[in-house]
Parts: structure tokens; C-alpha cells; sequence
């Protein structure tokens, strides 16, 4: 689990992860959500080894911490600004006629100390 935060923190940019979960904790099986739209009831049943997604509430670790799953929390803006280009290139292929632009002017950047 620690191994896969640290390489999520590198591949995102994220300036800080959150961990729940055993650092040794091995992962083989993970959820993924962008944002903060995760909802714990759609991962309770799955068997997954861990989530990873921006944001989480203490309840919601609660929750996992108690299904056996663990939680890498990256950061709102870090885990979806790797989406944008991928979803760019998408809209773009698809809607020809459209010119589809990603920005993040206006995001907020939280940082931690």
C-alpha cells in the first residue's frame, strides 16, 4: 500500500497523500474515483484491497477501515487534472466539430506542511 501511495503522489503530483490502511498492506484489486464524489457504498462487497480517489471524510475511512480496505487520498485537483488530457482527447476525437480546451486556472491548490 505504501508502495503503490508513493508512486500515485509521483505520477499525479500530488504535494500530499493520505494513506489508510497497512503500509505492507499488499494490493492487487483497487477503486478508483476522481474527486471527492466517492461513496462508500459502492465499493462495500467488492473484496477491494483499496481505493484511490482526492478527497475522503473520517466516516468514510471509517467504513473502509472496517470492510479491510484501504484508502490513498490524493488530493482533489492532483487526481483529476491527470484525467482532463485523457478526456480532452476523447471529446475531441468524438465531437469533431468542437475545439475542447483543459485548464486549470482557477483550481484550488491546497498544499500540506
Amino acid at each position: 500500500l505504501a508502495l503503490l501511495a508513493r508512486k500515485m503522489k509521483k505520477a499525479t503530483g500530488s504535494p500530499g497523500v493520505l494513506v489508510l490502511g497497512h503500509p505492507d498492506r499488499p494490493v492487487r484489486t483497487v477503486g478508483v474515483w476522481s474527486g471527492a464524489g466517492f461513496q462508500t457504498a459502492c465499493v462495500t462487497g467488492l473484496g477491494l484491497d483499496a481505493v484511490i480517489l482526492g478527497e475522503i471524510d473520517y466516516h468514510s475511512c471509517e467504513v473502509l477501515q472496517q470492510i479491510n480496505t484501504g484508502c490513498i487520498a490524493l488530493g482533489h485537483a492532483p487526481c483529476e487534472e491527470v484525467v482532463l488530457p485523457w478526456l480532452a482527447e476523447k471529446l475531441s476525437s468524438t465531437f469533431r466539430r468542437i475545439t475542447v480546451a483543459v485548464t486549470t486556472a482557477g483550481v484550488a491548490k491546497m498544499w500540506s506542511v
